[in-house]
Parts: structure tokens; C-alpha cells; sequence
């Protein structure tokens, strides 16, 4: 956790600062402080393509993230989460976030990507 630290406080007031603050928020999944730095850092975000091609691509994801977290923040003897639950989410992590099509659209032949 020392580095992470050491990261937030070395670009601490630099040009760079706003990615130190995204990664966090990302990583934490905590969707609105993404959505902050995202905002108010828009003009230095449009200079990176990468992350301008993968705006919805990385809002999915830090969904996923801030899901895991919750369900990291249950005791461990309360983690029971219903099979229909966990099948919605495994099927929208995988089509959602990592773009693979569901077996039952590649038997009915569609190829269905978002």
C-alpha cells in the first residue's frame, strides 16, 4: 500500500495527477470518484486516445470492480449470492466486458458483440 501512497503524493500538483487519481478510483471501484476525475479532467483525458476509444469499455469494468468490492465488504459467512444472480453477472462480464458472444446467440448464429 506504500507505493500507491508514494504515487499519490509524487504527482501530487503535476500535470499527471488526474491519472494517479483515476487509476485509484478505478481500481477501488468506486464509480463516483471516477466519474469526478473523469469530468473535471476531461481536456488532459482527450489527449489519450486510448482511454477516448475505451470510455464505455472502462466505465463496464469499474462496474464489475465496485461489485467485487461489495461483495469483498460481506462477512465471509454471508457471501451466499442466488445461482440467478451470479449467472447474470457472469454472463454480462462476459459479454459486456470482455466481448464474447453468449453460446445461446453462437447456436441461434448471432453474432451479437455490444
Amino acid at each position: 500500500m506504500a507505493q500507491s501512497t508514494d504515487s499519490q503524493h509524487m504527482y501530487r500538483g503535476t500535470p499527471g495527477e488526474w491519472l494517479v487519481t483515476m487509476l485509484h478510483a478505478f481500481n477501488k471501484g468506486d464509480i463516483s470518484a471516477f466519474e469526478k476525475v473523469s469530468a473535471e479532467s476531461a481536456a488532459s483525458i482527450n489527449q489519450q486516445p486510448a482511454l477516448v476509444g475505451n470510455a464505455q469499455r472502462l466505465r463496464e469494468k469499474i462496474r464489475v470492480f465496485a461489485l467485487l468490492e461489495q461483495l469483498r465488504d460481506i462477512p465471509a459467512d454471508c457471501r451466499t449470492v442466488a445461482f440467478s444472480v451470479c449467472f447474470c453477472v457472469y454472463v454480462y462480464v462476459c459479454v459486456c466486458v470482455f466481448g464474447l458472444v453468449p453460446w445461446w446467440e453462437r447456436e441461434a448464429g448471432n453474432a451479437f458483440i455490444p
